[in-house]
C-alpha cells in the first residue's frame, strides 16, 4: 500500500489530488491519499473537502493553525 500525505494551507489541492488519484488508479496500485489542512480559510477548506468524494481519499481540517511541523507530525 502506498500512502500519500499532503499538508495543506490556503491552497486549492483538487487538481493535484485528482491527478494523483487517476495515475494511481491507472497503475492499479493499492493507495490512500490523506490531506491535512492546517486551518485554511473556510472557503478554501470547503472547496478542498470535495476531494473526499474520491475513493481512498481523506481530507482532515484542524480547528486552529498548528504550523508546518505539527501538521506534518499529525500526518
Amino acid at each position: 500500500m502506498l500512502s500519500i500525505l499532503i499538508p495543506v494551507y490556503n491552497f486549492d489541492i483538487r487538481t493535484l489530488v485528482e491527478q494523483l488519484h487517476q495515475q494511481l488508479s491507472d497503475a492499479i496500485i493499492d493507495f490512500e491519499i490523506i490531506c491535512q489542512d492546517d486551518a485554511s480559510e473556510l472557503d478554501i477548506a470547503k472547496t478542498n473537502a470535495t476531494i473526499e468524494q474520491l475513493d481512498h481519499t481523506t481530507y482532515k481540517r484542524s480547528d486552529s493553525n498548528l504550523g508546518r511541523i505539527a501538521t506534518r507530525q499529525q500526518l
